[in-house]
C-alpha cells in the first residue's frame, strides 16, 4: 500500500511539474511579472498625487499579484519538491521576493517595509528565470563580456598612447 501511494505521490507530481514547466503557463507568469512590473513602475510615479480611491486600486491590484505569485511558488514546490526547488537558484529567488512581498503586505508604518517594497520592482528579473529565449540571450551577453572588455581595454590603450603622443 506504501509503494502504491508513493507511486501515485509520483504521478501527480510529474503530472505538476509537465504543466507548470509548458511554454503557456511559463508565459502567462511572465506577462504577470511585466503586469507587476508596470503596475508598480505607475504606482511608484504617481503614488504623491494619487487620489485615496487610486491608492486603494494600487493596494488591491498588489495584493492581487502577491497572492498569484505566492500560488505560483507554491506550485513550483509542488511541481519540484524540496531537492530539485531548492537546486534551482530562480526558484529561490521566487521565493525571496515572494516572501518580502508577504512581509510588504503588513503594516507599512515600520520604515523597513517601505524599503522591502522596492525589492519587489526586482520581480522582473524572474522573467530572465521563465523564458528559455531571454535566459539564451543573457547567457550570450555574458559570454561577451570578456572579449568586449578586452577589446576596450585594448583601445583605452592606444588612445592613452596617442595622447601621451600628442601632448609632447
Amino acid at each position: 500500500a506504501s509503494w502504491h501511494k508513493k507511486m501515485a505521490i509520483d504521478r501527480f507530481q510529474r503530472r505538476v511539474r509537465s504543466v507548470y514547466e509548458s511554454n503557456v503557463i511559463q508565459f502567462v507568469v511572465a506577462c504577470m511579472i511585466v503586469c507587476n512590473f508596470f503596475t508598480e513602475a505607475f504606482h511608484l510615479q504617481y503614488a504623491p498625487v494619487m487620489s485615496d480611491k487610486r491608492k486603494q486600486q494600487y493596494e488591491a491590484a498588489d495584493t492581487m499579484f502577491t497572492l498569484i505569485f505566492l500560488v505560483e511558488v507554491l506550485v513550483n514546490m509542488t511541481a519540484n519538491l524540496v531537492q530539485r526547488f531548492v537546486n534551482n537558484r530562480w526558484s529561490l529567488f521566487d521565493l525571496t521576493i515572494v516572501l518580502i512581498s508577504l512581509v510588504s503586505l503588513g503594516p507599512t508604518e515600520l520604515p523597513f517595509v517601505k524599503a522591502m517594497r522596492l525589492f519587489r520592482v526586482l520581480r522582473l528579473l524572474r522573467v530572465f528565470g521563465r523564458v528559455q529565449a531571454l535566459r539564451q540571450l543573457m547567457a550570450a551577453l555574458g559570454a561577451a563580456v570578456g572579449p568586449v572588455l578586452t577589446a576596450m581595454t585594448l583601445v583605452l590603450c592606444i588612445v592613452c598612447m596617442y595622447s601621451i603622443l600628442g601632448v609632447n
